[in-house]
């Protein structure tokens, strides 16, 4: 860097800035210019005795220049910014203390540690920044800390270690900066990157022990120390006694004024990867012994129901820690199998800085009866999981991985998927039918009890109308995260939010043809250009989704709002971040936890308002009823038209029609029909017309444009059996509840008058929510689920053995 580039930075930006720069440029040679900026730098930043110190140093520069003697006495009256030796110490002993008690590899090195505290002096500036220098024979100073370069140009590239296969590997201590930068990355889902420190100067580590900041990291594993001659034999050491520790994906080194620091790189770890594959090699081999002669008849004896001689089923739940949503649902899951009197272990990974559970080896060194996992199947773990063992995939939602051939091909006669639609999976990607359950989102009855609670525990809770969700971006916002570096996509968003706004305003909800619509529309009016068919599914329909869904819930919200301030109620919106929300802040209280707190809101809220741009059979509705709530939905077309849907299916085989012209003629003669005809297709968009009709041929070219749909869905024949057969419907949907149809609303008069009955009436409440409730407990419960679980894997193996079947047993 030029010495005028780096004097604009000490003059302009903060202390520290380009300091570090300037001490090794004015080593090499004197510089007036330079030196006076950095005197300006320091004493602006808090730290005049440090500049002091360079004027003092040696004697040289002030032999000739009497000015800058007298500038040396001027700031030698100014408090200096040194930091004393009783707080350096103190630090040290602290930090010292947290290093070694988990570090015990390092305890050979403590009198080295304690050593370079001799003769430190440490000058700390109004902003943190922070030189170690040490007094030298010659009357110069030097860099107790060797000079190391400042985090900002790291970091610049270092934006992608939130990923959850990240870990960090350092060729010397880290800068102080540098070091609190890389402790507070992290994922959106909680994931740490482990970071590796690997410093063979026990000085220089000992001084770095005096300086940093929150060092309860050093009490934490996720750091890994090693010090002197053999560090990196340590390190790698390490990685070979933990085969689940993360193989760095970024190295990083610092520049010193000393000796040059050996370089870390993947050249290091070839012996521990051979290692690692060697492991998961006795792995599998030990699976192969512990399952490999499990048949139908010894499967079907374990699946036999529980009270037999056998030991109670194992079940093995693999989860992550980086999803708080999955924990919970194996969480209830497990309460479940628990009921029904099976063992089940919960797996997940040890610690939040590892990215993955050890599969192999709980399985090898475990006997399971079973494997149940969530949105993930067999096949994506290679060889980890033996076919043999009895395996339940639960997708909860859209996987891309899922939704393919390979994916349904991949089933073998041991495993078991859960689903929203099992004809869905079936009829597009090939999933056997024999493998599939259909289920809907489920609610935890232990957790979610309608069991009054203590009336204390309720008072923090007690409010006329409650909504809890994390969504408090307004569309516009979401739009600019979505589209944060691709303007075009922001301008395609925009646009849509405004056609969305317009029909929305007309009808009240968008159906899923709509938003296709209207998405090829703000396409062609925006900069995107033109896109394949596959492109407009996977890039812009995910991004358009998201924004409906957030337009769509804030209406309501607005409505609520304006509903509460007009009957002077109260109005409480539970969830991070709304106090941020540009007219909805005034009702933010804060987060609401899961499990008891949620159930209590429900009891303590009159009413509970529940509004999903998706559909409404979601936790919220499921938990709030089983809790004893009373919720309401705003009206979504996908709640409904599967109903309508399941009426033409029912005329379709009562009246063995036999075409889509047959049906739309009996649909002249019947009124019923042709009311569940005209719903079904302006609550899902898709025409039942014949392929003749104008309406059909604009379906069919929407349809084409996303290639989200299969080529069947656009020929008559196909769709008229899609029909007949109910193929591609999900197997239950919020309309399947019992009396859920009078619990919407539609628009802004009518959630005010839904309201105005039921917020101050407990019986209406209760009229209301009485048949939801006992529509879900009997079939969107996890403990039906698991019954349905076990009783199909012991029906699939007794078809398969000479084992005498079990009689039926009651949930």
């Amino acid at each position: 860097m030029q010495s005028a580039q780096l004097i604009h930075i000490l003059e302009n930006e903060p202390c520290g800035a380009g300091l570090n720069e300037a001490f090794t440029q004015l080593g090499s040679g004197a510089d007036l210019d330079l030196l006076l900026a950095m005197i300006k730098s320091m004493t602006r930043g808090g730290i005049p005795g440090l500049a002091v110190r360079l004027l003092t140093s040696g004697g040289v520069l002030l032999e000739d220049q009497a000015e800058l003697a007298q500038l040396a006495a001027q700031l030698s009256a100014l408090p200096s910014g040194e930091v004393s030796t009783a707080q350096i110490e103190s630090n040290y002993r602290r930090n010292r203390a947290r290093l070694l008690d988990t570090r015990p590899h390092l305890r050979e090195f403590e009198t080295d540690f304690d050593e370079a505290g001799d003769g430190l002096r440490v000058f700390q500036a109004t902003n943190g920044y922070t030189v170690a220098i040490r007094d030298a024979a010659d009357g110069r100073f030097v860099f107790a800390l060797p000079l190391i370069g400042s985090a900002g140009d790291v970091m610049k590239s270092f934006n992608d270690c939130g990923h959850n296969t990240t870990a960090i590997a350092m060729s010397g201590v880290p800068s102080l900066d540098l070091w609190l930068q890389l402790l507070d990355v992290r994922s959106a889902a909680g994931f740490r990157p482990p970071i590796e420190i690997v410093e063979p100067d026990l000085a220089v580590l000992g001084v770095w022990l005096r300086l940093i900041e929150r060092s309860e990291a050093l009490g934490d594993e996720r750091v890994g120390v090693f010090a002197g001659g053999q560090a990196r034999t340590q390190y790698l050491g390490a990685l070979r006694d933990n085969p689940q520790r993360l193989l760095p994906t970024h190295f990083l080194g610092n520049v010193r004024t000393g000796p040059t620091l050996e370089r870390l790189d993947d050249s290091m770890f070839t012996e521990i990867v051979d290692l690692r594959l060697k492991r998961r090699q006795t792995l599998v081999r030990k699976q192969e012994i512990r399952y490999g002669g499990r048949d139908a008849n010894y499967l079907a004896k374990r699946f036999q129901p529980a009270g037999s001689e056998d030991p109670p089923l194992r079940v093995a739940g693999f989860t992550t820690r980086h999803s708080t949503v999955i924990q919970y649902a194996l969480r209830d899951l497990a309460a479940a199998f628990r009921k029904h009197g099976c063992i089940f272990d919960i797996i997940t990974e040890p610690d939040d800085y590892t990215s993955d559970v050890d599969l192999g080896g709980a399985l090898a060194n475990t006997d399971y009866d079973l494997i149940v996992v969530i949105n993930h199947m067999r096949f994506e773990y290679g060889d980890q999981i033996h076919s043999s063992i009895p395996y339940v995939c639960w997708i909860q939602d859209y996987m891309p991985e899922l939704w393919t051939d390979e994916a349904g091909a991949s089933l073998n006669k041991n495993d078991m998927v859960v689903c929203r639609s099992s004809s869905f999976m079936a009829e597009h990607f090939g999933y056997p039918r024999k493998c599939l359950l259909g289920s809907s989102n489920l609610t935890n009855t232990t957790t979610y009890s309608d069991e009054p609670v203590a009336p204390e525990d309720l008072e923090p809770f007690r409010c006329d109308v409650s909504y809890v969700g994390h969504g408090w971006q307004t569309g516009h916002q979401l739009a600019a995260v979505i589209a944060s570096d691709a303007p075009e996509v922001r301008q395609f968003l925009e646009r849509f939010i405004e056609l969305a706004a317009e029909r929305n305003a007309h009808k009240g909800w968008l159906n899923y043809f709509d938003r296709l619509e209207l998405s090829l529309e703000a396409q062609r009016e925006s900069d995107l250009g033109d896109l394949h068919p596959e492109q407009r599914a996977t890039l812009l329909l995910p991004a358009v989704e998201r924004v409906y869904d957030r337009l769509f819930r804030h209406e309501a919200l607005q409505w609520c709002a304006a509903w509460a301030t007009s009957r002077n109620k109260t109005f409480r919106i539970y969830g991070n971040g709304w106090e941020n929300h540009p007219t909805l802040s005034e009702y933010a209280v804060g987060p609401v936890q899961n499990g008891y707190e949620l159930r209590c809101l429900s009891q303590a809220s009159a009413v509970n308002l529940q509004v999903n741009g998706y559909d409404s059979l979601h936790q919220r509705l499921l938990d709030g009823l089983a809790s004893g709530g009373c919720v309401i939905s705003r009206f979504n077309p996908t709640d409904f038209s599967q109903l309508r849907f399941q009426e033409i299916s029912h005329a379709i085989r009562d009246k063995d029609l036999a075409g889509l012209e047959q049906l739309r003629s009996e649909a002249k003669r019947n009124p019923g029909l042709e009311k569940s005809i005209r719903e079904a297709e302006a609550w899902s968009g898709l025409s039942l017309a014949p392929s003749s009709s104008e309406e059909r041929q604009q379906n069919v070219e929407v349809l084409k444009a996303f290639a989200h749909f299969p080529e069947s869905i656009c020929r008559d024949e196909a769709w008229f059996e899609t029909l007949r057969t109910m193929k591609s419907m999900a197997d239950r949907v919020a309309g399947n509840i019992d009396g859920f149809d009078q619990s919407t609303f539609n628009d802004r008069d009518q959630l005010h008058d839904l309201l105005d009955r039921l917020v101050d009436d407990p019986r209406a409440r209760d009229e209301l929510a009485k048949p939801m409730k006992q529509s879900i407990l009997k079939h969107d419960t996890h403990d039906v689920l698991v019954k349905r679980i076990l009783e199909a894997f012991r029906h699939r193996y007794e078809s398969l053995s000479h084992v005498r079947p079990a009689p039926p047993v009651e949930a």
